[in-house]
Formats: structure tokens, sequence, C-alpha cells
């Protein structure tokens, strides 16, 4: 199929992705009920640990940090699998909550203190008095007691607890249970007794696990060029929108205004570019129609081509033209799409409106979508463009056919 025939296609053809999984947030509270923190919860099929955890870890930090306020922490669960490499540097309070299945080593003490390093804080998750725990109780922020476990009725004692170390007793269903931890020196809870998980769910953000299968391949090699990596990136709205989130974090330097692909690649260098991959891989669910994908990249890619006859640089016209467009790519309104990416975002939005050069570059992109007559000046750019996009597009094939 001729690449610039996509655009009659797409009208021809239902824009919806598969809905994506759900997840929930469930609040951390003192005794009065004042929120101190949350946890994100995956409501999505059935899959492993270390998907459900990709998955949280990528929707809480990338797709959708706002749904917990700033400045207050988020608790992810994390098996101890992922446990022995460290994550991507945090972003913001995080607390990485250590499942029960972990078993309490100086190897495990070892990655704990590695994701420290990252900027994690830990707690260790349902903890039901294991004496094995206690010599290891330094390495974490907060210890959360399983309350169906214990035999509050009784009179015991919990043990003490390192200097800025706090008890946080969860599954909380009863005030009684409240007062009987109290008695006990635990003030934070969290339960259905004070809120049950509040379900959200997250921008539709397909993924195409062949671009990120192709990233880690490049990174493997003994030569890596930033300006190769950001082409291969490119070649997947998904992921360009999610590493421009990820590279305008403070964890990687100052606050910027405006960033291209291979600047956002460069910033975030290559260890945490590849650990961020690793954890899309591990989240990668869904699908992204292949008419839907190639349009856009036709519109990148005109863009890219025509840009500077409008006065603007390559690497600003391929996202300016990708970006224009993602409403109907992630079928949300396009302001949701661009929030909280490092560009500038207004000049996107007034382009889109037709105002300024790149509201120019964007008319002419979108007459030439429409297979308009050609004029002789564009003839040139128009057959670049084109073979550009059927280029990465092939990019996305590489791996195999689009799941």
């Amino acid at each position: 199929m001729d690449p610039c025939t996509a655009a009659q296609l797409i009208k021809e053809q239902v824009m919806d992705d598969e809905p994506p999984a759900a997840f929930a947030r469930q609040p951390i509270v003192d005794a009065q009920g004042g929120i101190k923190a949350y946890e994100i919860l995956e409501r999505g099929p059935q899959a492993s640990p270390e998907r459900r955890t990709a998955s949280a870890l990528l929707f809480s930090l990338v797709d959708r940090p706002g749904i917990v306020p700033a400045g207050i922490p988020r608790f992810i669960n994390v098996p101890p699998t992922l446990l022995l490499e460290p994550l991507p540097p945090a972003e913001g309070p995080v607390v990485l909550e250590v499942l029960e299945e972990a078993v309490p080593s100086p190897a495990l003490a070892e990655a704990l203190a590695a994701q420290r390093a990252q900027g994690y804080a830990l707690a260790l998750d349902d903890y039901a008095l294991a004496p094995g725990w206690t010599p290891y109780f330094e390495e974490f922020s907060y210890l959360k007691l399983e309350v169906p476990r214990l035999r509050l009725q009784q009179a015991w004692a919990l043990p003490p607890l390192p200097l800025g170390t706090q008890w946080i007793g969860e599954k909380v269903e009863t005030v009684a249970t409240v007062r009987a931890l109290e008695a006990r020196g635990v003030n934070l809870f969290q339960g259905y007794f004070f809120a049950f998980p509040e379900l959200t769910r997250p921008e539709p953000l397909p993924r195409w696990s062949s671009t990120v299968l192709q990233l880690l391949g490049a990174l493997e090699r003994p030569e890596v060029d930033f300006r190769a990596l950001a082409r291969i990136a490119g070649a997947d709205p998904t992921l360009t929108v999610r590493l421009l989130r990820a590279a305008g974090a403070v964890a990687y330097g100052p606050p910027v205004r405006s960033l291209t692909l291979p600047d956002a690649v460069a910033r975030l260098g290559l260890r945490a570019l590849k650990r961020w991959l690793q954890l899309m891989l591990l989240a990668d669910a869904g699908t992204f129609s292949e008419v839907k994908l190639r349009w856009a990249l036709e519109r990148a890619c005109l863009a890219a081509a025509l840009g500077p006859r409008e006065g603007l640089g390559t690497d600003e016209a391929y996202l300016l033209g990708l970006l224009s467009s993602a409403d109907t790519l992630f079928n949300r309104p396009l302001p949701a799409v661009l929030a909280g990416l490092p560009l500038e975002i207004d000049a996107i939005l007034a382009a889109r409106a037709g105002q300024g050069p790149g509201g120019v570059l964007l008319a002419t992109v979108s007459r030439l979508q429409e297979a308009a007559p050609l004029r002789s000046e564009e003839q040139a750019a128009y057959g670049a463009g084109c073979a550009e996009a059927d280029a990465l597009y092939q990019v996305l094939k590489a791996e195999g056919a689009p799941r």
C-alpha cells in the first residue's frame, strides 16, 4: 500500500483502540483520616507480578503522574525479581513495597540499597512479626502490618523500629482495630474502614514491543548513536510521548521548556533509557491501528521534510507533525495528551489552530495528506517524506506484524 494513501483509509476505519486496564489508588491515612500517601493498584487482566508492577510504575510516574498530588508519596508493589536491578530514578516521593514472597538475606539488602540510591523509599508489605525480618528493619522507611494475621486481642507489643521507620496497619476494617493498633504505637492506616480503592483508567497508550526491542538491541551495540536511537523511537508515537515525558523529570536535570527527541534520549542517558524501555516491554499490552499509525508517521515525516521552508528545524517539525495529531492517535483531547511534556505546548496548540509558521506547515501537510495536487516545489519534499514514513513503518514491522 502506498504510504500516502492512509489518510483516505483512516476515515473508513474505527479509531478506537482496545480499552486499557484500570488502576486504583487507595489512601494511607492517619487516625483522623488525613491522607499521608496513596498505594497504586493495578486492576487489569490476569498478569504476572512483574508486569503489574511495570504497568503501575509507568502509569503513575509517566502516563498519569497527576493521579497523586505533588509531594504525596505513592506506594507500588514490587516483586523480588524486579529488585535485582535498580529501576529508573524516582521522580518525587515513591515507595517500593517489597512483597511477602521476598526472602530476607544480605543479597536482598544489597538490592534494596541500590533502589534507595535511585531515590526510592522502601516498605515491607504484609509483615506479620516474622523474626527473620528484624535484622533488616533499617532497610525500610515503612513496615506494613498485615492485620488479619495478627491477634489484636492478645497482649503483645511490636518490636522497636529504627529512627525514621514507621508502622502502617493495612487491611483495617473496624474502629476497634484502629484503637488496638494505636495502643501499640501505630499511627498510619490503610483499609476499607477509611476508604475503598478509587478506580481510574489510564490514557489509551498502546505499545509496540517491536520498537522497544529494536531500541534495546541498539543499546547493546558497541557504538551507540543518540540520533539513531531517536530515529527508532520516533517511529512509535506512544514511545515518543513517554520518552519525552520521562526525560522532562527533574531526576535527569533542571526543568526545560522544550526538548526534541534526540535531546530527550541524550538527557535520559543510556542507562536510564534502558531501564525505562525494560519497564515498557514488561508492561506491553494492547494494539495500535496500522492505519492510524501509518497516517501519523506520514504526517510527521512530511512535516520534517517541509519544515525548513517555514524556518523550522527538522526535529522540531517532526514532533510538531506527530504530536499535532495526538488526539486522533490516543482518542483523548490534545491538551490532555500533551500535558506534562517538556515542550512548548501552547505553540503546538497554536499551530494546530493554524497560527504562525507551524500553522502554515500543518495546513500544507493536511492538504498533501488529502491527496491534493502537488505544487512543483512540494514534489521532492513529498517524496522524501513518504519514503521516510515507509522506512519508519518498516522499523515497527521488523520484529513481526503489529499485535
